[in-house]
C-alpha cells in the first residue's frame, strides 16, 4: 500500500473520530436543552417583557429570537459557552474564552458556523433597519444568559457523561417549565453586568455534579440540614442553603453519626427534590436576566456605538465550521434514532413524583395565560389558573428508503489559474412521513434555517411541517375570535423552527399541530456571499436543504464554491471547492474527490449502524507533497554578537521530526571545505544550538556542540549544506553570494521564516529585531536573536526606547506588535518622557521575574479589542505562553510579575487589557530619612494619569502581613508636590485581592480626580472597605458588588466644596465630613452611611436626607459594639426623613451634659419619621442650643434601659415641638435649662399623652415646664 493511501485512510478515521467525538462530547456540555428548554425561555421572556416594558415585541420578533437561541447550539459554537466568575475562565480551565466575552467577540466568531452573531452585531442589524438578524442575534445573547444559570457552565464541569441539572430540565421540562415564567425585575447597566450577575448567582448558590464542596470555589452556606426520605423511600440528610430569604436544597448525603460529619459520605445533587429546587431559582434567574437583556437591548440601540465589526459576518473557517456542524448534527440525530427515541423522563432508580412521562394521558400544567389575543399584531395575555393537554399515542412512521449519494469535489491550482468548475448538484430524493399524531412545538417559530443544535425533545420529535405557508385554519393563534397569521417562513424539524402554531398554553409555551397527510420539508436559505477579511478569497455558500421525519435522519446537501478574488494566483493557491454532503438514516456516504492535472484522488466512506468501512480508490498517480527536512539550519549568527569578539558566532537547528533523532556523523559543511562536527541528540521539534570556540558565546545558554572553524564565517556570505550520516545534503542554505539576513552592526542574526520551506531562498530569511530575553553576549550584551527558541516573538523589553531606536517613529513613539507577541518586561522596563509605548491588540506581555515592572514617565497607549485583548500576565500563564524563557518555574500565581508604575507626569490609556498575576510587593522610601513602605499594587499611580476602559484585574498578589496590608491594592494613587494625579475607569472588572482601590492625598494642595464607571468588583477581602481615599471624594456609578467582604467606599476626610447628592448604589464610610455654608449634601432614599468610633459629620450648610418608608436611611457604627460620633449642624437649616440614627455620641468635645448624637446650634431642625436609639450614655440622643426642632412620628431612646443616666432631648433656649414622638428608656424625655431672663425653651406636644414615655422617669425637666393643659392630652 502506497503511503498516500496509508495517508488518505489515517485521514478518514481521524475525520470520523473527530464527528463521533464531536456530537457526543457536543451534546454532553451543552446546559438547557437546545430544542425545548432554550427557545421555551426566550418565549417566556418575550412575553413577560411585554408586560413590563416597551416597546412590544410582535409574536414574530419572539419567534426569531428563539430561533436564534436554537442556532447558538450549533457545533462548534458550544465551546464558548462557560463562563466561571470565580476565576475568569471559559471552558476547560480557560482554553476557551468566557461566554462573557465571546458575547463580544466580533472577530472571533467569524471563524465558527453561523459567523458574526456578537451582541455588537445585533445593535448594528437593528441600526440598518435588518430587524429579523438583529432578533437572531439577539436569541443567540440570551441563549448565553440562561447558559450562566447552569451550575456546570460556571463551574467548568463539562460533565462529559451528562450534567444532572441539565439532564433534569430537559427530561422534565413539562413540570418544570413553568418555574421560568414571571418575573424578578432586574436593573443592569451593560452586558457584562447580566452574565456577571447571572454567573455569580449559580456559582456562588449551587453546586454542579463534580464540584460538591470542592475546594476549589466557595462553599455554600448551610442554614439547616434535615433527614428526608428520598423519592425512593431512603432516609438521607438534605443540606438547605438559603437564598434571598428562600430556603432550598442545596445537596444531599447519607446519614453519618456525629463523628462522621468531617467525612460526609454519598454526597451528590442527583435528586429530584435537589434539582427541582435548583429548577426553581435557576430558570427564574434565566428568564428574568433575559427580560432585561431584551430591555438593556433597546436601549442601547439608543446610543452610539464605536465598535469595530469584523468586516465580513463568517470567514472561510466559519463556513468550514458549519458544514462540520452540520455533519455532527445529523450524525447524532442518527445516533439517537439508534439508541432509542423513549430516554426515561426520570433519573434511573427514582419514582416520577416529579417528572412528566410519555404515558400520561393528560398532563396538568399550571399556567398564567392561555390566551393570546392580537390588535395589530402584538401579543396579549388573560391571566387564567390552569389547562389540560390531551395526548394521543405513537404510531409508526411509513418511510420511503431513499437513494444516497454523496460527493465532495475539491479543484486545486497548481500550474496555472483554471477556470472554476461549478459543481452539478445531486437529485435529492423526496423523503415522505405519514404522521398521526398531535406533535408538540416548544416555542414560537419565526423563520426556517438555522441548523439548530443536537438536543432531543422530551417526548416526540419535532414535526415538519408543510413546505410554504400554511392555511389560516391550520396556522393561527387562536383566542376565540381572531387569528394571526403564520409567519412567511415557517419551518420546523430538525433544520428550522416552527410558526404559526395553535397556542393553548403560553406559560408552558406549549404549540400543537395536529397533521394527518405526507408532509414534505424542503426549506432552502438564500446564498450568501462571505469573505473573508485576512485573505482575498470569495466564499459564496448555495443551497443547504434539509428532509427529515420522526424516523429518519433526513438528507442535507451543502455547497461551497472558492473562488478567488485577485486575478493573479500563486501556485499551490486554492480555486474551487466544491462540498456536496447527503446523509441518510442508514448510511452515511462521504465522496471525497480531488481533480487536478496530475493529483485525483477518490475517497469513500461508507457507515452503517453496525460497520464502518472505508474505500479508497486512486484513478491517477498520485504525487506527494515534499516533506519538510527533518532537520534545518534555523538562524545564523554570522557576525557573532555586542561582545565584538571575532569568533563569538552561533548557529542554530530546528528538527521538523516527529521524534527524536541521533546526530552522530553528522556534519555541517562550509563553503564544501570546512566541517563542522555534530554529534549528540536533537528531540522533535526542538532546538540544538552550536557556539563557536567556547560556551560562553552565548551566555547563561549551555550549548549542544562547541566547535571550531578556521577563520570563522565570512561576513561576506557563505554556503552552509547539512548532511547526515549517510551523506545525503539534508538542508542547505547557500549565502555565498551575501548573506540574506543580520548585520554587523547591531548584530542581527540571520533567522529562518519557515523551517519547512526552502533554505536557499532568500525570502525566507530575515534579521532578527528583537532581544534575546534567554542568553547574552560573552561579556553581557544583548543578542539580537533568538538562540534556542522561536524565531517569532519573546522580544525582551529591556531600555525599549534605546534597543529599539530604529523602529521608533518621527514622533518618538515604539509599536509593539501582535505578530512579535509575546514581549517579556524587565525590571523595571522604562518608558521616559517625551516617549510613547503603543501596543496593539492581541499583544501579551510577561514579566521576566517577580520584581519586572513598567515604569512610565512618558505614555503608555494599549490598544487592545474586545476579541483581542492586551494582556498583562505571569510568563507561566499557559492560556497565553507556549515557552517559558524566566526563572520562574511551577505554576502561574499570584505576584508572578509586580506592576506598572506611573510616575510623575506619565501617563497610561488602556483599553480591553487583562492584568493577570501581578501585583508583587515592592519597597518604597518618600526621602533619605523617610520610612520605607512596602506596597503591592498592580497599577502604581504617583502623580500621572491613569484612564481604562474594559480593563480586567484576577488572581493578584497581596501582602497578608498586618505591617503591609494598608498598601495592599490593586489600584494605588498619589499626587506628590507639584503634580496632580487623575484615574479614570470604565466597564471594568476587579477581581479579587485585598482592596481595590486606594487613594492617598496629601496636604500639599495637589488635586487628585476620580472617576468610576460600570464596574464589577468581586472577591475582596478587606473587612472594612472596598475603596479607600484619605481626602478625596469617590462615588463609584452603575457598578457592582459581589463577594466582597465589605462593599465599603471609605472616605476618611472630606470637605465638600459644591452641592453633593449621595446615592444608594454607594455604601458609605465617613470617618469626617465637613459642610460649608451654602452647600447642600442630599441624602437619597436608602443610603446606608457608616461611621467609625468618634466619625462625625459637621454642617454649617445644610442636610436633606430624603428616606422613605420602603427605603429609610441609616446611620450606624461601622464595627458592632462600639459607637460612632455625632452630626453638628450650626447655622443649618436642614430635614431628615425616614431616617435611623444607630449608636451614635462617642465624642470628647465639649462637656458630656452638652453633648449629642445631633447636636444642633444656632439652627433650624426637622425630623420627620425618625429614630435615636441607643446612642452612648451618659448623654443626650439631642442637644440644641438657641434653635427651633421640629419633630414627628419619630422614637427617641434605647431599645433597654441604659447603664447611665440619659436624656432624650435637652434644649438651651429656642422651641422644641414635638407631635406623636415615642420617647422611651431615659431618665430624662425632655429637659431645658433657664436663659438669663429666667425662662424656659418653648415646649409644645401635640398628639401626646403618658403613652408616648415609655420607662421615662422624668418626661420633662423642670417639670414645672408644662402646665397639665399643655401636656398634649
Amino acid at each position: 500500500m502506497s503511503k498516500s493511501r496509508r495517508v488518505w485512510i489515517l485521514a478518514s478515521i481521524i475525520f470520523i473520530a473527530f464527528i463521533f467525538g464531536s456530537f457526543v462530547f457536543g451534546k454532553r456540555v451543552f446546559s438547557y436543552d437546545t430544542k425545548i428548554a432554550h427557545p421555551s425561555i426566550v418565549t417566556i421572556a418575550g412575553l413577560e417583557y411585554n408586560k413590563i416594558y416597551d416597546p412590544d415585541l410582535t409574536l414574530e420578533e419572539i419567534g426569531w429570537m428563539a430561533d436564534g437561541a436554537v442556532e447558538e447550539d450549533m457545533p462548534t459554537r458550544w465551546l464558548n459557552h462557560f463562563y466561571d466568575p470565580f476565576y475568569n475562565k471559559g471552558l476547560n480551565n480557560g482554553k476557551y474564552p468566557t461566554s462573557k466575552d465571546w458575547s463580544r467577540m466580533t472577530n472571533y466568531q467569524t471563524t465558527f458556523a453561523l459567523g458574526d452573531q456578537t451582541w455588537y452585531r445585533a445593535i448594528d442589524y437593528w441600526k440598518k433597519d435588518d430587524k429579523k438578524k438583529a432578533f437572531k442575534a439577539l436569541g443567540h445573547i440570551l441563549h448565553l444568559i440562561a447558559d450562566a444559570s447552569v451550575p456546570a457552565h460556571t463551574r467548568d464541569d463539562p460533565h462529559p457523561t451528562g450534567d444532572s441539572y441539565e439532564q433534569f430540565v430537559k427530561n422534565n421540562w413539562l413540570t418544570v417549565g413553568k418555574f421560568a415564567v414571571g418575573f424578578e425585575k432586574k436593573q443592569v447597566n451593560n452586558l457584562y453586568e447580566v452574565f456577571d450577575a447571572v454567573a455569580n448567582y449559580s456559582n456562588n448558590n449551587f453546586y454542579s455534579d463534580d464540584t460538591i464542596l470542592s475546594s476549589k470555589y466557595n462553599t455554600v452556606n448551610i442554614v439547616e440540614e434535615k433527614e428526608e426520605k428520598n423519592t425512593l423511600g431512603k432516609i438521607q440528610s438534605y443540606k438547605y442553603a438559603s437564598v434571598g430569604g428562600v430556603k432550598y436544597r442545596v445537596y444531599v448525603s447519607d446519614v453519618n453519626f456525629v463523628w462522621q460529619k468531617k467525612n460526609e459520605t454519598g454526597v451528590s445533587v442527583k435528586d429530584q427534590f435537589i434539582l427541582a429546587d435548583y429548577s426553581k431559582h435557576l430558570l427564574l434567574t434565566a428568564s428574568s436576566y433575559s427580560i432585561a437583556t431584551i430591555n438593556l437591548f433597546f436601549q442601547e440601540v439608543k446610543k452610539e456605538q464605536n465598535v469595530k465589526l469584523a468586516k465580513y459576518k463568517t470567514s472561510l473557517v466559519g463556513a468550514a465550521d458549519y458544514l462540520l456542524g452540520t455533519v455532527i448534527n445529523k450524525v447524532e440525530d442518527l445516533y439517537n434514532m439508534f439508541k432509542g427515541k423513549n430516554e426515561s423522563l426520570v433519573m434511573a432508580g427514582e419514582s416520577p413524583l416529579i417528572s412528566a412521562t410519555t404515558n400520561n394521558t393528560n398532563l396538568s400544567l399550571p399556567i398564567v395565560d392561555d390566551t393570546i389575543q392580537d390588535t395589530s399584531n402584538k401579543i396579549q395575555t388573560n391571566n387564567k389558573t390552569q389547562n389540560t393537554i390531551n395526548k394521543t399515542q405513537t404510531t409508526a412512521a411509513v418511510v420511503e428508503e431513499p437513494v444516497v449519494v454523496v460527493e465532495m469535489e475539491k479543484s486545486v491550482k497548481v500550474e496555472e489559474p483554471k477556470p472554476v468548475v461549478k459543481p452539478t448538484v445531486p437529485v435529492v430524493p423526496v423523503v415522505k412521513t405519514q404522521v398521526t399524531e398531535p406533535q408538540q412545538v416548544w416555542y414560537l417559530g419565526g423563520s426556517g434555517g438555522g441548523g439548530g443544535g443536537s438536543g432531543e425533545t422530551a417526548n416526540t420529535p419535532p414535526a415538519p411541517l408543510r413546505e410554504g405557508s400554511l392555511s389560516t385554519a391550520e396556522s393561527s393563534i387562536s383566542d376565540g375570535s381572531s387569528t394571526i397569521p403564520s409567519s412567511e417562513e415557517g419551518a420546523g424539524g430538525v433544520g428550522g423552527s416552527a410558526s404559526g402554531d395553535t397556542i393553548q398554553d403560553t406559560d408552558s409555551m406549549i404549540q400543537t399541530i395536529t397533521t394527518t397527510d405526507s408532509i414534505t420539508q424542503t426549506p432552502t436559505t438564500t446564498p450568501d456571499a462571505i469573505q473573508d477579511s485576512d485573505s482575498t478569497t470569495q466564499v459564496t455558500t448555495s443551497t443547504i436543504s434539509t428532509s427529515s421525519t420522526p424516523d429518519t435522519i433526513g438528507t442535507a446537501t451543502s455547497t461551497f464554491d472558492v473562488t478567488p478574488v485577485s486575478a493573479e494566483a500563486t501556485p499551490g493557491e486554492q480555486t474551487t471547492t466544491t462540498l456536496d454532503v447527503i446523509i441518510t438514516t442508514s448510511t452515511l456516504e462521504i465522496t471525497v474527490t480531488s481533480t487536478e492535472q496530475i493529483v485525483t484522488t477518490t475517497l469513500e466512506i461508507v457507515i452503517t449502524t453496525s460497520t464502518l468501512e472505508e474505500t479508497v480508490t486512486s484513478t491517477l498517480p498520485i504525487v506527494e507533497t515534499p516533506s519538510p527536512p527533518a532537520v534545518v539550519i534555523n538562524e545564523i549568527a554570522w557576525a557573532g554578537t555586542a561582545s565584538k569578539k571575532s569568533d563569538n558566532e552561533w548557529v542554530e537547528l530546528y528538527s521538523n521530526a516527529t521524534s527524536t533523532i541521533d546526530l552522530a556523523g553528522w556534519k555541517i559543511l562550509v563553503d564544501d571545505i570546512r566541517e563542522i562536527k555534530l554529534s549528540g541528540v536533537i528531540a522533535a521539534g526542538n532546538y540544538y544550538l552550536l557556539e563557536r570556540t567556547k560556551d560562553k558565546t552565548v551566555a547563561d545558554i549551555t550549548a549542544d556542540n562547541i566547535f571550531t572553524l578556521t577563520g570563522g564565517l565570512n561576513n561576506n556570505g557563505a554556503r552552509l549544506r547539512l548532511v547526515n550520516g549517510a551523506g545525503d545534503v539534508v538542508d542547505e542554505v547557500d549565502s555565498s553570494g551575501g548573506w540574506f539576513a543580520g548585520d554587523n552592526i547591531k548584530y542581527r542574526s540571520m533567522s529562518r521564516k519557515n523551517a519547512a520551506a526552502s533554505g536557499n531562498d532568500p525570502d525566507n530569511w530575515f534579521s532578527s529585531q528583537g532581544i534575546s530575553a534567554k542568553g547574552k553576549a560573552d561579556g553581557g550584551g544583548v543578542i539580537y536573536g533568538s538562540p534556542k527558541f522561536s524565531n517569532y516573538g519573546y522580544w525582551l523589553l529591556k531600555s525599549p526606547m534605546f534597543y529599539y531606536s530604529d523602529r521608533l517613529s518621527v514622533d518618538k513613539v515604539l509599536t509593539l506588535t501582535k505578530a512579535n507577541s509575546p514581549y517579556l518586561v524587565m525590571s523595571p522596563t522604562e518608558i521616559p518622557a517625551g516617549y510613547t509605548l503603543r501596543i496593539e491588540s492581541g499583544v501579551v506581555l510577561i514579566g521576566m521575574d517577580k520584581t519586572s515592572h513598567l515604569s512610565v514617565t512618558g505614555n503608555l497607549i494599549a490598544d487592545g479589542a474586545v476579541e483581542a485583548p492586551i494582556v498583562f500576565t505571569s510568563a507561566l500563564d499557559t492560556n497565553y505562553v507556549q515557552t517559558n524563557l524566566t526563572s520562574l518555574s511551577g505554576s502561574a500565581e499570584a505576584g508572578d510579575w509586580s506592576r506598572i508604575q506611573i510616575e510623575p507626569g506619565g501617563n497610561f490609556i488602556g483599553s480591553f487589557v487583562k492584568f493577570l498575576y501581578g501585583g508583587r510587593t515592592f519597597k518604597k522610601s518618600m526621602g533619605a530619612m523617610a520610612a520605607t513602605y512596602f506596597y503591592s499594587n498592580v497599577i502604581y499611580n504617583y502623580g500621572g494619569s491613569v484612564s481604562l476602559d474594559n480593563a480586567e484585574f484576577a488572581f493578584s498578589y497581596f501582602d497578608s502581613s498586618k505591617d503591609n496590608e494598608q498598601y495592599s491594592e490593586l489600584i494605588f494613587v498619589e499626587a506628590p508636590n507639584g503634580y496632580d494625579a487623575s484615574l479614570t475607569i470604565n466597564n471594568s472588572n476587579f477581581n479579587g485581592g485585598w482592596r481595590a482601590i486606594k487613594i492617598f492625598r496629601q496636604n500639599n494642595g495637589q488635586t487628585i480626580s476620580i472617576g468610576l464607571t460600570g464596574d464589577t468588583f468581586q472577591n475582596f477581602q478587606n473587612p472594612d472597605s472596598l475603596i479607600l481615599s484619605k481626602k478625596d471624594f469617590v462615588s463609584p456609578s452603575e457598578s457592582v458588588f459581589n463577594n466582597n467582604a465589605s462593599d465599603n467606599v471609605q472616605i476618611d476626610s472630606w470637605a465638600l466644596t459644591a452641592d453633593y447628592t449621595l446615592d444608594v448604589n454607594t455604601q458609605y464610610l465617613f470617618n469626617f465630613v465637613s459642610i460649608p455654608a451654602d452647600v447642600t449634601l442630599t441624602i437619597d432614599p436608602g443610603v446606608k452611611i457608616k461611621l467609625p468610633e468618634w466619625g462625625a459629620i459637621e454642617a454649617e450648610g445644610s442636610i436633606q436626607a430624603n428616606g422613605t418608608a420602603e427605603q429609610p436611611i441609616v446611620f450606624e457604627t461601622q464595627t458592632p459594639g462600639e459607637r460612632w460620633g455625632y452630626i453638628k449642624l450650626k447655622n443649618s437649616d436642614s430635614t431628615f426623613d425616614y431616617t435611623n440614627f444607630i449608636g451614635g455620641n462617642r465624642s470628647n468635645q465639649g462637656d458630656p451634659k452638652d453633648r449629642g448624637v445631633l447636636r444642633v446650634e444656632d439652627s433650624t431642625l426637622n425630623l420627620n419619621n425618625i429614630s435615636i436609639l441607643d446612642s452612648r450614655a451618659p448623654g443626650n440622643a439631642i442637644y440644641s442650643l438657641n434653635s427651633n426642632l421640629n419633630i414627628t412620628n419619630s422614637v427617641i431612646g434605647n431599645a433597654t434601659e441604659p447603664d447611665f443616666d440619659m436624656t432624650g432631648i435637652k434644649t438651651d433656649s429656642g422651641s422644641v415641638i414635638l407631635d406623636k414622638v415615642v420617647l422611651q428608656n431615659l431618665k430624662y424625655g425632655i429637659r431645658g435649662d433657664f436663659n438669663d431672663e429666667g425662662l424656659l425653651p418653648h415646649l409644645e406636644l401635640n398628639n401626646m399623652g403618658a403613652a408616648n414615655f415609655i420607662n421615662v422617669e422624668r418626661p420633662w425637666e423642670p417639670n414645672t415646664w408644662l402646665s397639665p393643659a399643655e401636656d398634649g392630652e
